[in-house]
């Protein structure tokens, strides 16, 4: 695996302090990314390329009995054409994730708008949820 550049690191364990200043449930940043429990577990992740773009996911792994194809990717095109800030996708997998792409100077902008980030995965979730009878 690619060595993570140290401004990658740097920058994500200072998500993560500031994130644990405010209760949260923090991992110790591994290989560019790092996940947050909250109710669900998302992954935070930021790159060294990029100083301003931070991404917040939260993968939902579904059984396979669960994989509806078309019934899902419509449902996933409603959601996210309601949705203002986080926006819906199937993966690799057919499993569907949910992100928050974020613009911000620094760690602690994106800190300051995390529980925002967080309900707006949450809204998406509930009205995916809704449109496939979950």
């Amino acid at each position: 695996m690619a060595e993570v550049a140290d401004e990658t690191m740097n920058q994500l364990s200072r998500i993560g302090e500031l994130l644990k200043k405010q209760g949260y449930d923090v991992e110790e940043p591994q290989h560019g990314v790092m996940w947050v429990t909250i109710e669900y577990a998302y992954l935070i992740s930021y790159s060294k390329d990029d100083t301003n773009f931070y991404q917040l996911m939260f993968p939902m792994g579904l059984e396979e009995k669960e994989k509806r194809g078309a019934e899902y990717l419509k449902a996933i095109n409603t959601a996210n054409t309601r949705s203002k800030l986080a926006k819906a996708y199937m993966d690799k997998d057919d499993d569907l994730a949910i992100v928050v792409d974020v613009i911000a100077s620094g760690p602690e902008e994106f800190v300051t708008n995390f529980a925002r980030y967080v309900s707006a995965i949450q809204t998406l979730l509930d009205q995916f949820d809704a449109l496939v009878g979950g």
